[in-house]
């Protein structure tokens, strides 16, 4: 199922697909070290839960990145605290959780208006956003222009 799924997000090949690949990765690698296909006498257990730990929320914040995600969240669903989870996050994705949900949340924006032709405040409040002004400041954050700026480039 992992395996088709890369293959679909490889073969679609949309613009913003490498999250998509990278979690179905740590997936297919997390699925092959769990059943015990892929053995390295020199990962130990707790290196072993921690990657079963942080393909877990990946795969959560994946599903559920629309929806208000807190550190509380992921915190009861991997039953570790939000500062190691924070570091587990920065170690695995070079990124805090926070940073890591929005980097999603404004390339599926980015999916929305361009693939499927929707308005920036459709767009954003599709991928998650509740305040467009919060949009507008993340989303400036992360492709370094506006919104529309970035819609106007894309169809000149």
């Amino acid at each position: 199922d992992a395996v088709v799924s890369l293959f679909g997000v490889l073969k679609e090949k949309s613009e913003y697909y490498e999250l998509a690949v990278y979690s179905a990765l740590f997936h297919i690698f997390s699925e092959l070290y769990r059943l015990g296909q892929i053995e390295n006498s020199f990962i130990s257990k707790r290196t072993k839960h921690r990657s079963d730990v942080i393909t877990e929320l990946l795969k959560y914040v994946e599903n559920n990145y629309k929806e208000q995600i807190a550190l509380k969240q992921l915190s009861y669903i991997s039953g570790l605290n939000e500062k190691y989870i924070c570091r587990l996050f920065s170690e695995y994705t070079n990124r805090t959780p926070i940073d890591y949900i929005n980097n999603l949340r404004i390339e599926n924006a980015c999916r929305e208006m361009t693939v499927n032709r929707k308005t920036v405040t459709e767009a954003a409040f599709e991928s998650g956003f509740n305040d467009l002004s919060y949009f507008s400041r993340t989303f400036k954050k992360y492709k370094g222009t506006t919104a529309k700026r970035f819609l106007n480039e894309k169809y000149k």
